[in-house]
C-alpha cells in the first residue's frame, strides 16, 4: 500500500512539473524576449524532481512535456529546448544530490552547457537552416568580417579627418589584417567555452536562490576570486594539446586546427585563473574593494598587460598560493 502511495505521489509530482515546463515553454515560444528567462527557470523544476524522486521519474516528466509541447507548438523547437533544460537540470540535480562541491558543480554545468549548445546548433542547422556546419560557419564569419571592415573604414575615415598620424593608421591597418576567417574559427572554441562557463555560473546562482527558498541545502557559489584551475585540469589540457601537436606533425587532417584551438583555450583559462588570483590578493591581502580591484584589472588590460595574467595563472596553477586546489603539488 505504501509503495502504491509512493508511486502515485511520484506520478503526481512528475505531472505537475511537466505542466509547469509546458507552460513555460509555450510562453517563451510565443514571447521570444522571455526565452532567456526560460533557460534560467526551466532547469530548476527538473532538478527539484530529480532531488525528490529519481532519474526515471524525472526522465518521464521530460519526455511527456516534450511530446505535448511538440504537439501544441513546434516539434524542433520543443526538442531543442528539452535538450537544454533537461541536461542542465539533470546535471544540477545530480550534483546536489551527490553533494558535489560548488567548483565541481559549476565545472559539470559548464560541460553540460557546452555539449547541449553544440547539439542544439547542429539540430538547428540540419532541420531549420538545412546547411552544413562548415558552410554555416564560413558564411557567418564572412558576414562578421565584412561588417567589421565596414565599421573599421568609417572609423578610419573619421580619424583621418581628425588628423591622426600615418603611423597610428598603419597600426590600425595591421590590426585589421588579423581579422580573418582562420583567426575567427580559432576563437570559436574559446567563445563556446566562455559562453558555457557564464551560462553555468548564472544558472547556478539563480538555482541557489530558488532552491534555498524551497529549503534545499546547496553550496554557495564560489566568488570569482576563488576560481582556480586544478593541477589535474591543467595537466589534461596541456597533454591533449601535445597530442594535437604530435598528430599535426604527422599531417593528420584537422590536427593543426585542433591544437591551435587548444592553445587558445589554455590561454583563456590561464588568463581567467590569473585574473581570479590577482583579484584574490588585491581583496584579501591589500584589502582593496571589489570596485577598485575591478577597475585596476580593467585598466591593466587596456594598457596591454593581459599576457601578464596568463603567467600569473600558470604559476598559480602550479604552486596554488591560495590553497584552493585539493590536488596541489605543493602541500606545505
Amino acid at each position: 500500500m505504501e509503495k502504491t502511495k509512493f508511486n502515485t505521489n511520484a506520478m503526481v509530482e512528475a505531472a505537475l512539473m511537466a505542466v509547469f515546463v509546458i507552460v513555460i515553454l509555450i510562453v517563451t515560444g510565443y514571447v521570444p524576449i522571455l526565452s532567456f528567462f526560460g533557460t534560467l527557470i526551466l532547469p530548476i523544476p527538473i532538478a527539484v524532481l530529480y532531488l525528490r524522486q529519481n532519474f526515471n521519474i524525472t526522465l518521464s516528466c521530460i519526455v511527456v512535456s516534450t511530446i505535448i509541447t511538440a504537439l501544441l507548438f513546434n516539434p524542433i523547437i520543443s526538442i531543442n529546448a528539452a535538450i537544454n533544460y533537461a541536461s542542465i537540470g539533470l546535471t544540477l540535480g545530480y550534483c546536489i544530490k551527490s553533494k558535489k562541491s560548488a567548483y565541481v558543480t559549476v565545472l559539470m554545468l559548464t560541460l553540460a552547457c557546452i555539449l547541449t549548445n553544440i547539439l542544439s546548433a547542429l539540430i538547428m542547422l540540419v532541420f531549420i537552416e538545412k546547411t552544413s556546419l562548415i558552410t554555416f560557419l564560413t558564411d557567418s564569419a564572412n558576414t562578421a568580417i565584412n561588417s567589421f571592415k565596414a565599421s573599421f573604414e568609417e572609423a578610419r575615415s573619421y580619424y583621418v579627418n581628425m588628423g591622426v598620424s600615418g603611423k597610428q593608421l598603419e597600426q590600425m591597418d595591421q590590426a585589421l589584417t588579423m581579422i580573418n576567417i582562420e583567426n575567427m574559427l580559432l576563437m570559436l572554441p574559446v567563445s563556446i567555452l566562455f559562453y558555457g562557463f557564464m551560462a553555468a555560473y548564472i544558472n547556478y546562482i539563480v538555482s541557489i536562490k530558488v532552491l534555498k527558498k524551497l529549503r534545499y541545502k546547496i553550496e554557495e557559489v564560489l566568488p570569482f576570486s576563488n576560481f582556480y584551475v586544478s593541477n589535474l585540469v591543467g595537466a589534461a589540457l596541456i597533454g591533449v594539446t601535445c597530442i594535437g601537436i604530435i598528430l599535426s606533425g604527422k599531417n593528420v587532417y584537422g590536427a593543426e586546427y585542433f591544437y591551435k584551438s587548444m592553445i587558445s583555450i589554455i590561454k583563456f583559462i590561464f588568463i581567467l585563473n590569473g585574473v581570479a588570483a590577482a583579484s584574490y590578493f588585491m581583496e584579501k591581502k591589500r584589502l582593496l574593494s571589489k570596485r577598485v580591484t575591478t577597475l585596476l584589472i580593467f585598466f591593466s588590460f587596456i594598457v596591454g598587460l593581459g599576457e601578464l595574467y596568463f603567467t600569473i595563472g600558470f604559476v598559480e596553477m602550479i604552486f596554488d598560493y591560495r590553497r584552493l586546489d585539493p590536488y596541489r603539488i605543493r602541500k606545505v
